[in-house]
């Protein structure tokens, strides 16, 4: 099964599951897990066919430093991460090792590029593993994702979505300071727009394989509100 007919056997039937049950956290697990996975399938479909995915991504700031065995390493940073002080050794480079090169790693750049997308492959990986103890994830267990009532003024315009109608909500991890309360994130602005950064990709992948160009949207009852 190619990235497209993966999207739309698999990918676009569940998400419109989860638009007509938007309160149901199964249809939500689903809903992330097919996302997630769609990246997957973009990934091996580009490289069966001798396509660089990471050439979908553009480059990356690294710092390039030597270990005690006098091997090049790289580090990815953030570009807001240094100054003229600290950026010694920090270059730009479209370049991607070889022990990179997996769809591991091709998630975490885009990622790196789009905390949607982030917290929806974090929320994936806790509701794989349960609970992710390792890294510094957005969410670190499946239980953070949860359904819940929004009282009036507080949910979605829109058909369904306020007036106390349960809705799927993500409960990000606390600061690290401690001194705020862990922040809530409305479920589907999320999963919505890491969808759309993902489909973006499958155009591109799509454009590569000379596939015939296409609108990939998720249609849903509150389109308008999201």
């Amino acid at each position: 099964m190619n990235a497209r007919d993966f999207h739309d056997e698999i990918v676009e039937p569940t998400l419109k599951e989860f638009d007509a049950d938007f309160g149901s956290r199964r249809c939500a697990f689903l809903a992330v897990a097919v996302v997630d996975s769609l990246v997957a399938h973009i990934y091996a479909e580009a490289t069966q066919n001798n396509i660089d995915p990471f050439d979908f991504l553009g480059g990356r700031y690294v710092r390039r430093s030597q270990n005690s065995n006098g091997k090049v390493v790289e580090k990815d940073i953030d570009i807001t991460d240094f100054d003229d002080a600290n950026g010694q050794g920090v270059v730009f480079t479209t370049a991607v090792s070889s022990d990179q090169r997996n769809d591991s790693y091709f998630r975490q750049r885009i990622a790196d590029g789009c905390d949607a997308f982030r917290l929806i492959r974090d929320l994936a990986k806790a509701n794989k593993h349960a609970e992710l103890v390792k890294h510094k994830p957005l969410v670190s267990s499946s239980d953070q994702a949860i359904s819940k009532p929004m009282g009036y003024g507080l949910g979605r315009y829109g058909k369904g979505r306020f007036g106390g109608v349960p809705q799927m909500m993500i409960r990000l991890n606390a600061p690290t300071t401690g001194k705020e309360e862990p922040e809530e994130v409305y479920f589907e602005h999320v999963l919505h727009e890491a969808y759309c950064v993902v489909t973006d990709l499958l155009g591109v992948l799509d454009r590569r394989r000379g596939r015939e160009p296409r609108e990939y949207a998720w249609h849903t009852a509150n389109e308008q509100e999201l």
